[in-house]
C-alpha cells in the first residue's frame, strides 16, 4: 500500500501510474469530501500519446481506511507551505 498525500498534478500522475501497475493506493486529500470524490470518480490520466484513461483500481480513501494497514511508502505531493499540515494529517 502506498500513501499519496495530495493527488494534484504530481501526486495524480504518481497515483495513476501505480494504479495502472496494479498497486494499492491510499489517497489523502485536503478535505474528506474531496478525497471521497477522487476515490469515487477515479483518476483521469492522459499519457504522452494522448490516450485518456479513467483509473479507479486500487484507490482507497486514507481517512476511511484509517490505520488498518500501514503504508509501505508515503509521498507528499503538496506545496511547501502546506507540508507541516499534511504531515500532521497523515499521521496514523
Amino acid at each position: 500500500m502506498i500513501l499519496i498525500v495530495g493527488a494534484g498534478a504530481v501526486g495524480g500522475v504518481l497515483a495513476a501510474r501505480w494504479s495502472a501497475a496494479g498497486r494499492r493506493l491510499l489517497l489523502l486529500g485536503r478535505t474528506p469530501g474531496l478525497e471521497s470524490e477522487l476515490v469515487r470518480q477515479g483518476l483521469t490520466f492522459i499519457d504522452n500519446r494522448g490516450l485518456r484513461r479513467r483509473l479507479r483500481r486500487g484507490l482507497r480513501s486514507a481517512r476511511r481506511q484509517g490505520a488498518a494497514e500501514p503504508a509501505e511508502a508515503a509521498f507528499f505531493c503538496v506545496k511547501s507551505y502546506d507540508l507541516a499540515a499534511a504531515v500532521r494529517l497523515a499521521r496514523p
